[in-house]
């Protein structure tokens, strides 16, 4: 039965719905607006019951199956019509047949009960007109009144055929007319509704989508997490083993006879290491990753290339104005690494006696940076050497921002690298497409541990373009005698403007089925703070203008007017947060309820705008995204009804305002009842505490049962947005226990290489130095195998290094045994060896 319940809710609501129709139509007695009909009179109240019930039965299904249910009531409505009286009170039921079936059929069907309900007006209206004015066909001749003028009787009883004819003709309009008004606002409202279930369908189907890529999306974060990792450590320890590998192997011919080189070899050596040693320690420490560095310290990188290897002759040409205040941050720091990796290769493969170029090169939105040397360029490759993971990183890093990278061996010898990346001021006027934007998201998780690359690019690039044009615009304001004040008041403005309009919701299109009224159902629902005003502003207009429709009179008595400038400004200031009930849920039911309390207590009258309270209580309900809005909203209901309850009392006994009350003001007798007894202001108080209080309640109710139901736009998209942020921190949360959950073996793995290049370094230089401070010397051949040791565990570390890179670049989250079942926070991870050898077993990790 639960199982029923949940898949047919619809049909169940319904068909209840459809009963309690019914037994209304079955206990009440309402007779027929026409009791003759075609061919019949039925004057009999039974028989007015069984019609009632047959038109209202095909409601049941007027949802599940609309099809179905609109061509049994049109059968039972045409029987009816032949059969039947003319016409029925429960013939009122084809308006939410016609609704319903518009609203939940298909649109291709549109048309075709808009024509059947055309064709059955003009059926109804002429069989009314006709048992109106003529009778039954079958049933007893009368004399049938229309509009307590005309009737229609055989020739000779006073009556013509002409005016016969023209009470059929004026029946007949005025019925067609009112019949054809009615289901035209009926249409409209259908389409207007299947425009929005339409959206809240397609919405709805959005956010399933969203929550249904949170496993994928821990499982994508914990990967780029890992391929986060591997770069890094591809740039910091390949980068540092390759200087510990070439000082060692220079040192090991060069340095053989020099002491003093020998020794400041080593210490470089040490210095890389320690280096390379509190690089993997941010790495893998503090999360967000390591403090890179950035466009700033090229140069630097430079210098450092030239030391390390003396043969390497490096060259910087400009080329340009440097505006590196225009490049994001990830922009900065990928141009570093595109300029470390490129410079690492060149050490490795080029050779000896090398000349590179770095070219730097700032154009119209772009900077490049092309490195070449003249080395060995494609020959590279016949001793053995393969590409490795430093060219995929350097691709994922320029991609992330925008980028592009080349790379290739040159035609004429040599090797280049270009990478090219966008400043900020292109990005902003070109734009970078939605799924450039997914994959700058993807990236920056992978280097900043989760967070969003979109939002950071987009505050970096806008920041960034503030810093580069508001020094213009501040020059240019200065020039022309702009006051700074009003400079920076009316951008205030801008953004108070900004905040109280509709926050932006989805736009869903229908494919070839948009007409007016779907049009205009979408724009309402985009903007609906500018659709709440314009409501909002008729409704008032229609209180002001109608002749005592500011007051509110109740308990049967009527108080002083609140007419003139006072009532409208009162019922205007009661009205105005309805305007932005939608936008700020929370503030307009405390202002409103504010608003109704210093009015209840200080003011006379009682306004018609009060009755909105309702309605913001429903809002606030619906719209709010905060939890406990109830608590708060239930007692500013109570307060607020009891004092509502308390000043009708009041104002029943004869006393001005709440104030009068409280000051002791001898209560003014009401002239047409005299003393107000004790009983009947209790009486007042109750009724109108309790009416007051319990129609609030239950438009809060509502407003949850909605809300929870998932039938808003607004509500739709607001949970949208927490879903993505909880996705966000899903996403952070992956990628941090997975960093925690390989960092360990990873920084302990490589730690321990570099701490032996470290203390070996160090026991060396002890040694050299305890024999120079003995005046003695080592010998050659103790200096050739301090190195070569030196060198065999940089080269030892650095094939560990590229097994470590495989497994972590080529397999998938550690623990994606059994992703369909959640199993991200509960499955441990495995050890790298146990990883390195499944990689092995399949060929993975050994490039």
């Amino acid at each position: 039965m639960k199982a029923f319940l949940a898949t047919h809710r619809m049909l169940v609501i319904d068909t209840m719905a459809t009963m309690l129709i019914c037994l209304l139509w079955a206990i009440t007695t309402i007779p027929p607006f026409l009791e003759d009909g075609l061919l019949l009179r039925w004057d009999a109240d039974g028989w007015t019951r069984i019609w009632s019930i047959l038109l209202t039965l095909p409601f049941a299904l007027r949802r599940t199956k609309p099809h179905a249910a609109a061509i049994w009531f049109v059968v039972t409505v045409a029987v009816q019509l032949v059969f039947g009286p003319a016409f029925l009170f429960a013939d009122a039921m084809a308006l939410p047949m016609f609704y319903s079936a518009v609203v939940y059929d298909c649109r291709n069907r549109t048309r075709e009960y808009a024509i059947m309900a055309l064709a059955f007006d003009v059926a109804t209206v002429a069989v009314i007109v006709f048992a109106n004015t003529h009778g039954t066909i079958f049933g007893r001749n009368h004399m049938a009144i229309l509009s307590g003028v005309y009737a229609c009787a055989p020739e000779g009883a006073g009556f013509s055929m002409q005016s016969c004819a023209a009470a059929s003709m004026e029946s007949s309009l005025l019925y067609f007319i009112m019949f054809t008004l009615v289901l035209a606002t009926t249409l409209v409202a259908a389409l207007w509704q299947r425009a929005r279930q339409h959206t809240i369908r397609m919405l709805g189907e959005r956010n399933a989508a969203i929550a249904a890529r949170e496993q994928e999306e821990k499982l994508i974060a914990a990967s780029a997490e890992r391929a986060r990792i591997a770069r890094d450590m591809h740039d910091i320890v390949a980068h540092t083993l390759s200087i510990i590998i070439i000082q060692s192997d220079g040192g090991r011919y060069a340095a053989t006879h020099d002491v003093q080189l020998a020794r400041s070899t080593m210490d470089t050596i040490r210095h890389e290491a320690e280096h390379a040693m509190h690089d993997m320690k941010q790495l893998l420490g503090v999360f967000g990753g390591s403090s890179h560095a950035d466009y700033h310290d090229i140069n630097a990188l430079i210098e450092q290339a030239a030391k390390v290897s003396p043969d390497i002759h490096v060259r910087r040409e400009l080329v340009g104005e440097p505006s590196p205040q225009l490049l994001s941050e990830s922009a900065s720091v990928a141009m570093y690494h595109v300029v470390q990796e490129a410079l690492t290769n060149v050490r490795k493969y080029a050779g000896l006696n090398v000349n590179v170029e770095v070219r730097e090169e700032w154009n119209s939105g772009t900077l490049s940076f092309t490195i070449s040397d003249d080395g060995r360029g494609a020959s590279a490759a016949m001793d053995g050497h393969k590409a490795g993971y430093g060219l995929l990183g350097m691709n994922e890093r320029i991609e992330a921002v925008g980028g592009m990278v080349e790379a290739g061996p040159r035609l004429n010898g040599g090797f280049a690298v270009h990478a090219e990346v966008p400043l900020a001021t292109s990005v902003q006027q070109a734009g970078i497409g939605s799924e450039s934007l997914l994959q700058a998201s993807a990236m920056h998780t992978a280097m900043h541990g989760g967070s969003s690359a979109v939002e950071v690019s987009e505050e970096s690039w806008d920041g960034d373009a503030a810093n580069s044009t508001g020094a213009d615009v501040d020059d240019r304001d200065a020039q022309q005698g702009n006051d700074k004040g009003d400079h920076e008041i009316w951008p205030n403005f801008m953004q108070l403007g900004e905040s109280l309009r509709s926050k932006p919701i989805a736009q869903i299109h229908e494919d070839g089925h948009e007409n007016w009224i779907t049009r205009l159902s979408h724009w309402a629902e985009h903007h609906y703070v500018l659709t709440d005003t314009i409501l909002v502003a008729v409704t008032t207009a229609i209180i002001v203008t109608v002749p005592g429709g500011m007051e509110l009179q109740v308990a049967g008595y009527h108080f002083s007017s609140a007419s003139g400038a006072f009532g409208v400004m009162m019922t205007v200031l009661l009205m105005l947060p309805l305007c932005w009930r939608r936008r700020f849920p929370r503030a307009v039911a405390l202002a409103f309820a504010i608003l109704v309390f210093l009015q209840l207590v200080f003011v006379r009258p009682l306004f018609t705008a009060d009755l909105a309270a309702p309605f913001i209580a429903y809002a606030a309900m619906l719209y709010s995204s905060k939890r406990g809005t109830w608590k708060w909203l239930s007692a500013l209901i109570a307060l607020d009804g009891l004092l509502f309850a308390f000043k009708t009392m009041l104002l029943v006994e004869g006393h001005t305002s709440v104030v009068e009350w409280m000051l002791h003001a001898t209560p003014a007798l009401r002239p047409e009842d005299g003393t107000v007894s004790i009983e009947f202001a209790s009486q007042v108080f109750i009724e109108f505490a309790v009416l007051s209080i319990m129609v609030c309640l239950l438009a809060m109710a509502l407003g949850a049962w909605v809300k929870i139901s998932g039938s808003n736009p607004q509500v739709l998209e607001a949970r949208a947005e927490a879903l993505r942020e909880e996705q966000r921190k899903q996403r952070i949360s992956a990628a941090n226990r997975e960093r925690d959950r390989i960092s360990a073996s990873i920084q302990s793995e490589v730690s321990e290489t570099l701490n032996s290049v470290i203390v070996e370094t160090t026991q060396e230089i002890s040694i050299i130095d305890h024999q120079l401070a003995q005046g003695e010397e080592p010998s050659a051949e103790w200096i050739s195998q301090a190195f070569a040791a030196i060198g065999s565990q940089g080269r030892t570390a650095l094939k560990r290094m590229r097994e470590l890179l495989g497994v972590l670049r080529e397999t998938g989250a550690s623990d994606e045994t059994n992703p369909s079942q959640n199993q991200l926070n509960l499955t441990p991870a495995k050890s790298l060896d146990e990883q390195i050898s499944a990689a092995q077993s399949r060929g993975v990790g050994n490039a």
